[in-house]
């Protein structure tokens, strides 16, 4: 019975665990597959090691009908053939023991399986929540990331607007420097011009300025320095 209750239970188990067999992983699903297949032939064997034991049964109570049947029969031929008999059930007794112990170490060698496979499908259920929260954290992570790129090309989009205003601020400078850089270069190229007429103009100056002062003469001026007078000493030196 404890045998059978195992089985159920596992049953149950495998069958809990198929429903929720679309979030097992390509490598994990022939595990648990594998391991209902063989829960079902360990169910197979349980039910032919019954009947096996059974049949025993019924022919073990078969041969005590015949022992009770010959009792009725001379004393003499009915020890005797109780006595065949006896050796007989006794051998066959012996027999079916050995079945039963080696059916008992099947059983017990089952059920090893059966813990086994348990103790897998356990491991396996539990590495299952953790994929599914895996997974479910993965989605989570996957929501953040849209979100971030989301507002990360808005402010691209933002940059890239800002940056052709920008474009088209600096493109406007450009031609304005453009055209003062002409004008500049344009009045440079006149103060040349006039620097080269004021050249010119100061060399026809002198050259006229020299001809004026042979024309009217030199004009020179001598100097010199008198000594203080006496009233000029006793002022200083009040």
């Amino acid at each position: 019975m404890y045998f059978v209750r195992q089985i159920a239970k596992l049953k149950a188990q495998v069958e809990g665990q198929g429903l929720s067999a679309p979030l097992m992983s390509p490598s994990e699903g022939p595990r648990v597959a594998k391991a209902v297949v063989d829960t079902e032939a360990l169910e197979e064997a349980k039910a032919s090691l019954g009947a096996e034991l059974d049949a025993e049964k019924q022919k073990n109570k078969e041969l005590e009908d015949r022992i009770e049947a010959l009792s009725k029969d001379s004393k003499k031929a009915m020890e005797k053939h109780v006595q065949e008999l006896g050796d007989k059930h006794k051998e066959e007794l012996m027999e079916a023991q050995k079945k039963l112990t080696s059916l008992q170490q099947k059983e017990s060698s089952l059920e090893s399986e059966l813990a086994s496979t348990k103790s897998e499908l356990m491991s396996t259920k539990d590495t299952l929540a953790t994929t599914t929260s895996e997974r479910e954290s993965a989605r989570k992570e996957l929501a953040d990331f849209k979100e971030n790129s989301k507002a990360a090309l808005e402010r691209c989009a933002k940059m890239e607007a800002e940056t052709q205003s920008l474009n088209k601020k600096i493109k406007e400078q450009e031609d304005e420097v453009q055209h003062w850089t002409e004008t500049a270069n344009k009045w440079q190229e006149e103060t040349k011009n006039a620097e080269r007429l004021v050249i010119v103009e100061a060399s026809m100056r002198k050259k006229l300025q020299v001809e004026l002062m042979n024309y009217k003469g030199n004009i020179r001026v001598f100097c010199r320095v008198r000594p203080f007078s006496k009233h000029e000493k006793r002022d200083k030196a009040i």
